[in-house]
């Protein structure tokens, strides 16, 4: 193993995501305040990074676990995992370190509980990207069960809508409607406008269009009126204007709207986002354009595919194999 082969995965890496250094330095600092981790400052980990990416020197173990969860990627899979370490996710080395720091105390059990069910919703996404659908279930199921313990019902709300995309993959959008009808209200904010806008994807997949744009509406009127949670905002990117735009997008892709151009080209032109977002978002572009502006279409579908590779996202692929197909 090179130096040049350990610094290219870090650096392409973060390529993919579309973050310059300075920006990645910022979501690593916000991600280990997250998890209670002690961290260089932002300036300091920006010229870490420059010699870990040029390969001058090597992480840490806490700094390739806190990378590893930034960019969805084991260790081995950045080139900066030894090759004595046992090949583990990254969730499980956030819950080991974290189980470490809960000794007992009120606030740490309340912490660890928290990063639990964030640890697990990272690793259902993650599972869902590679269309491990069992895995993603079990996963989403887990982040619930953490969220409920710690008394949390919104934090549960993602790792729901999480459960209502793997439905809607497997061809069970009946069932992702129903689950999705179970779930008690939630105050109007971030949590509610995620699982009204699971519901519209949903229902879309079921041809209910009615049903899919009143659950968008509702989406957008929480999301307009409420406040983020500030360790949701800490912790992972808050739901914003961007991911209802996205929404919108994804389901008039899914009832075959052509209004579908005007929300996604929102979504894009947002406030950056992460590399899931913007592969989703210039996936459901080529699927809107390929009969009017084929060229269009075709550029997009590049884009989602270079973006989907660098997060090794099968779904985004799977997503446009239905090119140049009816929908």
């Amino acid at each position: 193993m090179t130096e040049r082969d350990d610094s290219s995965g870090l650096r392409a890496v973060r390529l993919a995501h579309g973050w310059s250094q300075s920006e990645a330095a910022r979501e690593l600092t916000a991600l280990a305040r997250a998890r209670g981790s002690p961290v260089a400052s932002t300036g300091s980990l920006k010229t870490l990074l420059s010699r870990w990416e040029n390969g001058h020197s090597t992480p840490d173990p806490p700094y390739r676990a806190l990378l590893a969860d930034l960019y969805d990627r084991t260790p081995t899979e950045l080139g900066i995992g030894s090759t004595d370490e046992p090949a583990g996710s990254p969730t499980d080395g956030l819950v080991a370190s974290l189980a470490s720091a809960a000794t007992g105390q009120r606030d740490g059990i309340r912490l660890w509980r928290r990063q639990l069910e964030l640890a697990h919703a990272l690793a259902g996404t993650q599972a869902l990207d590679r269309i491990h659908h069992d895995r993603a279930w079990r996963r989403f199921e887990q982040a619930r069960t953490a969220a409920l313990v710690a008394e949390r019902p919104a934090a549960g709300a993602g790792a729901v809508a999480g459960q209502a995309a793997v439905l809607v993959d497997v061809g069970q959008p009946d069932t992702a409607v129903d689950l999705l009808g179970q779930i008690p209200p939630l105050p109007e904010g971030p949590a509610q406008a995620r699982l009204h806008a699971a519901l519209a994807v949903a229902a879309a997949a079921k041809g209910e269009s009615r049903t899919s744009r009143r659950a968008l509406a509702a989406a957008e009127r929480g999301l307009r009126r409420s406040t983020p949670d500030l360790l949701d905002h800490v912790a992972r990117p808050a739901v914003e204007l961007a991911d209802l735009h996205r929404w919108q997008g994804r389901v008039l892709v899914t009832l075959g709207d052509e209004g579908a151009l005007e929300p996604l080209q929102q979504a894009l032109d947002g406030e950056p986002r992460s590399a899931r977002h913007r592969a989703a978002v210039h996936a459901d572009l080529a699927l809107t354009l390929q009969a009017e502006r084929p060229r269009d279409a075709a550029a997009h579908a590049r884009t989602a595919r270079q973006l989907a590779t660098g997060i090794g996202s099968a779904r985004i692929a799977a997503r446009l194999s239905t090119l140049g197909s009816p929908r």
